[in-house]
């Protein structure tokens, strides 16, 4: 059977020899090369390579062999400075040990380059993260030097978009393998935020978050980027379990639902902090109605992440609080902040959190976080920050 115009081409192509690892190698003095007859092989891409120097010459170079641990072999040539016309050589491999891989982002529907795209490099199982190449640049390209005959996998990130992903084995004997391209296809449906250390704010780079789907197989993984952000596609009518971890602080975890939604980004912070007697957290996006305690919709993802951390810890006891601002009288802001405390208790006992490990506390403004006492003119946004749902670990 013919190997077709891939390898054959109207002029010769002899001397096929396969190696231990399958590699076919062939002299051609039809596709490009440096005269005469050329060494090739054929990639694990199956495209056709040229050995190059010093290997080839201007002259003809054919009959390749290679020893069994690939690392040399013989070959004829009529090169000058031979003992007559045709004369055997032997060749030692001195591979280098790094590889260059280089490729370009591309939006997969318009394919124009994406610039600032991030490009994680993972091992060949996917899942240790290597190396981070930040940003792509202005025409989508990227480069990184890797280890010599190994299999990484290669991932593009870039908000907005689905996350794509190659595989590559780094044995390419030129030492640079090129059009490593990702081609990425925007999203409707996604998932936002950012990890952040509970105690004072601040972002978390390099923080691992994981995208589930409801049979908990991994979708997605990225590691949080400098400023603490992470973003994952999802698909509508799905539902997903997202997980930021980041030892020696205890994983969070939440569930997403695109399941009857519009095409929509879900926010969603995680706050990392240590399992300590005394450590105080705030919860975010804890909210209520003007004047009442009934928690509303969206605060209950918030607690599911402290339902995750309860259930992980099963010695752990909390106080659960509420706090007001300085508007209205102190004995109803305090009333009002027992019942909110109450009410975000109830969520977590209709999860099956243990009674015994809850203590629910209203401290009304008792605990302001700024100046905005009573009597003190205040923005909207000073108020905001006084109103707040808080747990304190009692016990671990």
């Amino acid at each position: 059977m013919n190997l077709g115009p891939e390898i054959n081409t109207p002029n010769d192509e002899m001397f096929p020899y396969m190696d231990a690892k399958g590699v076919l190698h062939f002299a051609s003095n039809g596709h490009p090369g440096l005269g005469g007859l050329d060494l090739f092989y054929i990639d694990t891409a199956g495209e056709v390579k040229n050995f190059g120097y010093p290997v080839n010459s201007s002259f003809d170079d054919f009959a390749l062999i290679t020893f069994a641990n690939g690392k040399g072999g013989y070959f004829s040539s009529n090169r000058p400075g031979g003992v007559g016309d045709d004369d055997i050589y032997e060749f030692v491999i001195r591979q280098s040990e790094k590889i260059t891989i280089s490729g370009i982002v591309l939006d997969a529907q318009t394919k124009k380059e994406i610039k600032n795209a991030t490009i994680l490099l993972k091992d060949e199982n996917n899942e240790e993260v290597l190396q981070v190449v930040a940003n792509t640049d202005s025409l989508g390209y990227y480069s990184f030097d890797v280890d010599f005959d190994k299999t990484y996998t290669i991932i593009g990130v870039k908000n907005g978009y689905f996350q794509e992903e190659i595989q590559l084995i780094t044995n390419e004997r030129s030492g640079y393998i090129d059009g490593a391209n990702l081609e990425l296809m925007k999203y409707s449906y996604a998932s936002e935020g950012h990890v952040l250390r509970a105690s004072d704010g601040e972002p978390i780079e390099g923080a691992m978050v994981t995208l589930y789907d409801e049979n908990r197989e991994v979708i997605s993984q990225m590691p949080t980027l400098v400023d603490g952000s992470y973003f994952f596609g999802l698909e509508k009518e799905k539902k997903y379990f997202l997980e930021a971890n980041h030892p020696p602080y205890p994983a969070q975890e939440i569930v997403l639902d695109t399941r009857g939604r519009p095409a929509t980004i879900m926010y969603s912070d995680f706050r990392l902090f240590m399992l300590e007697a005394g450590t105080v957290v705030r919860l975010d996006n804890i909210y209520y109605d003007y004047n009442k305690a009934t928690l509303r919709p969206e605060s209950e993802q918030e607690l599911d992440k402290l339902v995750k951390i309860l259930q992980d810890n099963p010695g752990m006891i909390i106080e659960l609080s509420s706090h007001t601002d300085a508007r209205g009288t102190d004995a109803y802001n305090l009333s009002l902040s027992k019942r909110r405390a109450q009410s975000a208790v109830n969520y977590l006992l209709k999860k099956g959190i243990a009674k015994s490990r809850l203590q629910p506390k209203g401290y009304g403004e008792s605990k302001l976080l700024n100046r905005c006492k009573n009597n003190v003119e205040c923005t909207e946004e000073e108020h905001q920050l006084n109103r707040r749902t808080e747990f304190k670990i009692l016990r671990v």
